[in-house]
């Protein structure tokens, strides 16, 4: 059926299933812009935390402080090699220093957590419960005025809420429909009580139980609850004239909790200074809980009215700094109080007396944050990124004077926090994040000679962090230069040095996104055509392009045909010299000598030369497949096991002992189908489920069985593995001393170290875990029901008669082992037959620490003594791993593929004589988790399958799962280490590198370019397969009169000087990611909007070309009339410069037209060219590709902020009136208004939705909202189409600042006969459904996407019992949180609609009999909701 509106034919389909989309939204990356930091001992009495909050992820590192090594000869091999794996710690080893070693503080990423809210400020307090461990005690708060105490549990690992305080009932709420300004939470720092000012005048106070207030009977509730009822008090009950508060801080060295509250009764505003200078008052409060009392201890009036912050100083200086935007003061009650002025417009808008000789530095405080270097030294952070050192100097009591010094620059700062002695935290939510050292400077120190040592370190992302602190002469610094008169002096001679040690990488805010194809060098190959994802981030210097891969691309350096790969080994073997040297970690930098090819009937043995070539004599065996291969005797001896027996071997490969299996007293002829190596043990599995040990002997040189009680095969084993502990984590309770882990044997400078010792875990086919010490076996740790994957594995003593679980996921293989770059921890990884990746990592924990341990309940602390000290607790992971079951569109279990159909079950039909090899080959297949200790720098476990993943910990010692991109499945994979592909690694027939310009250490893999400009807009041009980028730079804005002409004027040097941007349209080879070509436009001219667009032309057969169109204004002041220009350019290929070959694309200009009014929108409709000019939007034809003539045009209301369009449709977001739907006709040529929202609304970005034949509208808007909206004229409710109805909202948390379109990947499954294998799953893009991934100013990308509506459904059951069915961080209710926000009260119901993809990605993480209940209350199966969630996960796997 058609519709005419206006001469448009719109198809409408009325029956009422196919007028519905069903959307989901997910968080594909996390934030990473930082809001708050604090630090604490929040995860033990002796660790050192740093809390960080972004937006809603609540992150918690550790400080550690370890030994580095300077490096004087920048030419050895070290230092390349550490220069090529550009690992920033690494990096500090090569700064030449005097001493022979350093320390360096680092951050290791403990936990993180996805909350179901915003965290607005944080708080650090001890309790009588967590302070019994001498641990600290977490506050956050939430918006509007939501409160919350975390503590972390020893026993689980795991944060735990104490409590959550709600004060956003109605009778405090008045006129207020949320917080004009986010609340701020303030701790006493006695720990006494902590303050929420909310909703204006209105003040929570939480008191805290004082442990000399209890009795002896209460201390029990008094652990429980280590809290009093909170109780809201109005300010104005205080004192009447607390009003429009600015400030508050608690105060020290007061009896009683003393809060100063900084406000301004009347405010006034800059045009009023001649009547109304100094408006803002201070009042020092005494809070007296008991009684509820708040007596006024002293109050100063008359401060300016440009006071942002105070500052409480600790004795013996004391009083109160006040922070203000043009001075700094400080008072006390003793004294009237002193202060300086930092630039020329203190004196002119305050009374107040100050001190005129900083004046010239021309500083604007606002927005600046601080830390105390010492009591009487305050190192300020102003908001354009210039670091300032503030000294009070005393004259007897009193302070006499104050002064200011510059000492550096860094990122533009968000907060910051003091770590420990000589370190501090500086966060940004526009950069990076930075940890700093400090140390006072020598006396002999000069700036430019250290200065000169950092610039000769290579750093990560090429951005000399040092040369920002130092302001040398590079061009961070230059263009840092130009936002403060004081950059462009020499730099400072400061009393202190800073050193950048640690970095938190932030791809904020993101301004705009693209995407493009993967550029193709010589050394990069992949068989599919993928996409990478790039966005504009930052600001002004910090700015940045950031390239996004979700699987990782490795560099392919060779190939090789090779058939019938099962198993793959590489064995460095060192000379025999050097057999007897006691050296850990046997020459781990040595390059592999020998390749074992394990095959389904031989093996194959090739040398690592310069080149791979078979041996043609050896004694290694090659007549059947091999089980493992690896070396023992310190390294000195290759030991190869078949599946009868082990060969003993010298390095080159000379036969020195066979060592069989099998005997006459084994009538089942049992194989060895497993075998873990690990010197000098080795621990053997066979086909019947026994193990077997055998020991290595450094005298004789031989191996041998090793006695073992007979009870450890008395329950079959399914899986095995030998850890060897260097950590020292690994201790019995009766040897176990709380903090005795001994962390300092990683760098080796230990003389003390404690010797390793070795352990062997096993899992029985009865589903328990067991860890036994070697080499008698003892059990120290046992687990039963392992299978079911809870979150802690905890030591359990008695053994009960274990019962099966009845689950169908079995696991096939577990590992573990030691990951990390610097500090190793301990990682228990499992592998289920479906395909399902497990990881626990261990933590120390002694029983009968915490009180509130869950798991210890009838075990006595005797029972305890031998066992091991340590629990293992389960790092979430959103990746689903698994294989798929069911078919996404017919809802049909799909048969799995057994073992026998991954062989040609012709084949083994063929040698079913062979039972031998036969029973080897099936077991061989399974072998999937390999661990590797050094690619690029990098350490982890290779999961091998249809789905590879890398795990890996990074930089910052976090266990990150990787996809990668392959052209098939992997079954072989293994390390590989020559002379020409160094750290590098093989699988199936490939040769490959990991991208060591990537960062591993976040979701996804992020590589980071540095611009040092800001930068608006980024668009791929698909033909020429390049990028076109708008960047400006800040100049000295020019006051002009109508002529053009500069008008001159006398401006004063400490007062700001207006500036402008520059703007510059740039285009960006992806190989490289340097500019190629620019085109720079007028000082007054801002480029507004960047687009490729599709138009009309006769030079292409297919009439159709890609342009790059721009859309600018001049802004010439408010006196002279806006006006701007439309560009049109052409990227053509030219020849490239001699040695750069990435320079074969210019820009070529083909049109230029002016404009009365600034362009602010731009997009192509049907091969036109839409701009949208002031309140109207024109649709111009592109003709002899030299001209724009307007065709057609239509009047909006205010202003366009976003503008896409579809087909002959056009989707048009106003900045206040919301979103119009418009159509395009060329004959007659005519724009029309179909339909609009008819309320009000900020809208920030628009597009569409697609799921045919259904047409939704995605409109984002300034309150962190995402509408859905639909064009349906036959909905009553829509007045014949004129209204759009609002079909969905949700809350993001973010303010999504672009939106980008692309089709949703489908997965297709087709059915097989069995001897074909599993039903292959197809990728079809056809386009028939389209998503929208969202950028925000935070840093996270969101994705919305359509989803078939059985899904939806059952997606919806999950979503209410994972709301109500698990525990949620903070006790935040995710309903709440989604719900749509505004800060005006809303006309409308929301229409909600769109589930929480964040909530449902957790479900995965729970326990496996946790999953069969939910799923068992709703109707359907655990395989058939992991299923559906896996199409989630792979709807825009493009990258």
């Amino acid at each position: 059926m058609y519709v005419r509106t206006c001469g448009l034919d719109f198809r409408v389909n009325r029956r009422e299933k196919k007028m519905s989309i069903y959307p989901l939204y997910k968080e594909i990356f996390p934030s990473t812009s930082v809001e708050e930091v604090v630090c604490a001992n929040f995860t033990s009495s002796k660790d050192i935390n740093i809390i960080v909050a972004r937006s809603s992820i609540l992150q918690i590192y550790k400080f550690v402080e370890r030994l580095e090594i300077s490096v004087e000869d920048e030419d050895n091999d070290l230092g390349q090699e550490i220069e090529k794996e550009k690992d920033e710690t690494f990096l500090l080893t090569l700064k030449p220093a005097t001493n022979p070693s350093f320390m360096t503080g680092h951050l290791e990423l403990i936990s993180q957590y996805k909350l179901h809210g915003n965290i607005t400020s944080m708080g650090v307090v001890r309790t009588i419960s967590s302070g019994a461990n001498e641990m600290d005690s977490l506050l956050l708060s939430f918006k509007d005025a939501k409160l919350s105490l975390l503590e972390f549990s020893l026993a689980t690992n795991n944060i735990v809420t104490v409590s959550i305080h709600y004060y956003e009932r109605e009778e405090f709420k008045l006129e207020f429909l949320a917080n004009t300004r986010p609340t701020e939470l303030r701790v006493d720092p006695s720990n006494r009580c902590a303050v929420l000012n909310f909703f204006g005048d209105k003040l929570a106070i939480l008191p805290f139980r004082q442990e000399e207030a209890l009795n002896l009977d209460e201390e029990e509730v008094a652990s429980k609850w280590p809290y009093l009822p909170s109780f809201v008090v109005e300010l104005p009950s205080i004192q009447s004239r607390i009003k429009n508060v600015i400030d508050m801080k608690f105060l020290y060295d007061y009896y009683e909790p003393t809060l100063a509250i900084l406000f301004e009764s009347c405010p006034t505003w800059p045009g009023k200074m001649n009547t109304s200078k100094d408006t803002c008052s201070l009042v020092v409060v005494s809070i007296d809980i008991s009684q509820k009392l708040y007596p006024v201890i002293y109050s100063m009036d008359k401060l300016p009215h440009s006071s942002v912050k105070l500052i409480p100083i600790q004795k013996p200086v004391g009083g109160i700094l006040i922070i203000t935007a043009n001075a700094i003061i400080h008072v006390d009650q003793s004294s009237p109080g002193i202060g300086i002025a930092v630039n020329g417009y203190a004196t002119s808008t305050t009374d107040f007396p100050l001190d005129n000789s900083f004046e010239h530095l021309g500083l604007a405080l606002e927005g600046c944050h601080y830390v105390f270097l010492d009591k009487d030294e305050i190192l300020l952070f102003l908001r354009n990124g210039g670091m300032y050192l503030v000294k009070l100097i005393k004259d007897g009591r009193s302070i006499s004077r104050i002064t200011i010094e510059k000492v550096g620059t860094n990122t533009l700062p968000s907060c910051a926090c003091y770590v420990a002695p000589d370190y501090f935290f500086l966060g940004s939510r526009l950069g990076d994040s930075h940890l700093i050292q400090y140390k006072a400077a020598k006396s002999n120190f000069k700036t430019d000679g250290v200065v000169n040592g950092f610039n000769n370190m290579s750093r990560r992302n090429t951005f000399d962090f040092d040369a920002e602190l130092y302001e040398t002469d590079t061009t961070s610094a230059n263009l840092a230069s130009v936002s403060s008169k004081a950059s462009t002096k020499s730099p400072t001679t400061s009393e202190y040095n800073f050193t950048i040690c640690d970095t938190l990488i932030n791809v904020g805010p993101i301004v705009d996104l693209a995407y493009g194809e993967l550029a193709f060098t010589e050394h990069l190959h992949t068989v599919h055509k993928e996409l990478e994802l790039v966005s504009c981030s930052g600001s002004g210097t910090a700015s940045s392009l950031c390239i996004f891969h979700r699987n990782i691309n490795p560099i392919i350096s060779n190939s090789f045909a090779m058939t019938d790969c099962l198993n793959m080994w590489t064995v460095s073997c060192r000379d025999v010299i050097f057999q007897n040297m006691n050296i850990d970690n046997v020459d781990t930098d040595s390059f592999h000598k020998f390749l074992f090819i394990s095959k389904k009937y031989s093996t194959m043995v090739l040398a690592c030369g310069e080149e791979l070539q078979e041996l043609e004599r050896s004694d290694f065996y090659t007549e059947g497949p091999t089980v493992a291969v690896g070396s023992v005797l310190n390294g000195s001896r290759i030991l190869q096991i078949c599946g009868h027996g082990l060969r003993l071997l010298d390095q080159d490969g000379n036969l020195l002992h066979v060592i069989p299996t099998q005997d006459d007293l084994d009538p089942e002829k049992s194989l060895i189908i497993f075998a873990s190596i690990v010197d000098p043990y080795v621990l053997l599995l066979f086909d019947t489920g026994k193990i077997k040990l055998l020991k290595a002997d450094d005298k004789s040189k031989s191996i041998e069985f090793y006695p073992q009680p007979l009870c450890i095969n008395d329950i079959p084993t399914a899986s095995c593995y030998i850890y060897r502990d260097d950590t020292g984590l690994f201790t019995l309770v009766k040897d176990d001393v709380v903090g005795s882990v001994n962390e300092t044997n990683i760098s080796g400078f230990d003389e003390n170290v404690k010797s390793d010792s070795f352990w062997c875990v096993l899992y029985r086919q009865d589903g328990s875990l067991e860890i036994h010490k070697l080499p008698e076996f003892k059990e120290v740790f046992h687990f039963p029901h392992f299978d079911l994957s809870p979150a802690v594995l905890s030591d359990v003593i008695t053994r009960q008669n274990v019962k099966a679980s009845g689950q169908t996921v079995e696991i096939q293989e577990i590992l573990l082992i030691n990951i990390g770059r610097q500090t190793k921890d301990p990682y228990l990884i499992a592998r289920s037959s479906v395909g399902d990746i497990m990881i626990y990592k261990a933590f120390r924990y002694i029983p009968g620490t915490d009180i509130s341990d869950p798991f210890l309940k009838s075990q006595s602390q005797s029972e305890l003594t031998d066992r091991l000290a340590i629990r293992f607790s389960r790092i979430p992971q959103e990746y689903i791993s698994r294989e798929t079951m069911y078919s996404d569109i017919h809802d049909k279990p799909v048969t799995r593929r057994s073992t026998l159909q991954e062989l040609n079950i012709d084949e083994i039909d063929q040698t079913n004589h062979d039972v031998e090899k036969r029973r080897t080959i099936l077991r061989q297949i399974n072998r999937q988790l390999i661990p590797f200790t050094n690619i690029a720098g990098y350490s982890g476990v290779f999961v091998t399958g249809a789905k590879p993943l890398w795990l890996i910990c990074a930089r910052n010692n976090y266990l990150r799962v990787h996809p990668m991109n392959t052209d098939g499945e992997i079954r072989s994979f293994t390390p590989f280490h020559n002379i020409h592909r160094k750290h590098g690694f093989l699988y199936t027939n490939t040769q490959s590198e990991l991208p060591t310009d990537f960062q591993y250490d976040m979701e996804w893999t992020v590589k980071k370019v540095q611009l040092n400009r800001s930068v608006y807009g980024i668009e791929y041009h698909p033909e020429m397969q390049v990028y076109a980028l708008l960047t400006s730079l800040p100049i000295e804005f020019l006051l002009r009169d109508e002529n053009g002409e500069p008008i001159e004027f006398e401006r004063d040097s400490s007062q700001f000087l207006p500036e402008t941007q520059r703007f510059t349209l740039e285009l960006i080879s992806p190989v490289t990611w340097e500019t190629v070509d620019r085109h720079d436009f007028h000082d007054d001219e801002q480029g507004l909007c960047i687009k490729c667009v599709s138009l009309q032309t006769k030079s292409t057969t297919s009439g159709r070309k890609s342009f790059i169109a721009i859309g600018t204004g001049i802004f010439r002041g408010e006196d002279v009339g806006m006006r701007g220009n439309v560009y049109v350019f052409e990227i053509i290929e030219v020849v490239p410069e001699p040695d750069n070959p990435q320079t074969n694309h210019k820009f070529k200009l083909l049109c230029h037209e002016e404009v009365k009014g600034s362009v602010t929108a731009i997009c192509d409709v049907n091969g036109y060219l839409l701009t949208c000019v002031g309140p109207k939007i024109f649709i111009r034809a592109f003709e002899d590709n030299d001209r724009l003539i307007s065709v057609a045009f239509i009047d909006i209301q205010i202003y366009a902020s976003s503008v896409v369009s579809i087909k002959d449709y056009i989707l048009l977001g106003d900045v206040y009136k919301g979103v119009w739907f418009l159509g395009f006709q060329e004959e007659p040529a005519k724009l029309v208004l179909v339909g609009k929202d008819y309320h009000s609304m900020e809208v920030g970005c628009t597009n569409f939705i697609i799921d045919e034949p259904v047409l939704y509208f995605a409109v984002a808007d300034m309150d962190r909202n995402i509408h859905l909206f639909q064009y349906a004229p036959y909905n009553v409710q829509s007045f014949a189409g004129q209204k759009l109805i609002r079909r969905g909202d949700f809350h993001v948390g973010a303010q999504v600042k672009t939106m980008l379109s692309l089709p949703k990947k489908e997965l297709i499954r087709r059915e097989h006969s069995i001897d074909q294998g599993i039903p292959v799953m197809e990728e079809e893009t056809s386009g028939h459904k389209q998503l929208c991934l969202c950028g925000t100013l935070d840093g996270s990308i969101g994705m919305i996407t359509p989803i078939p509506e059985k899904m939806y459904k059952r997606m919806q059951l999950l979503h209410s019992q994972m709301v109500n069915g698990i525990q949620h961080p903070a006790g935040l209710n995710p309903k709440s949180f989604r719900l749509m926000q505004s800060k005006q009260r809303l006309a409308i119901n929301p229409a909600k609609g769109i589930l929480d993809g964040d909530l449902l990605i957790q479900f995965p993480n729970l326990a496996l009999h946790r999953q069969r209940e939910m799923t068992k209350q709703i109707g359907t199966t655990v395989e058939r909701i992991l299923d559906d969630l896996l199409v989630l996960q792979e709807s825009c796997d493009y990258f």
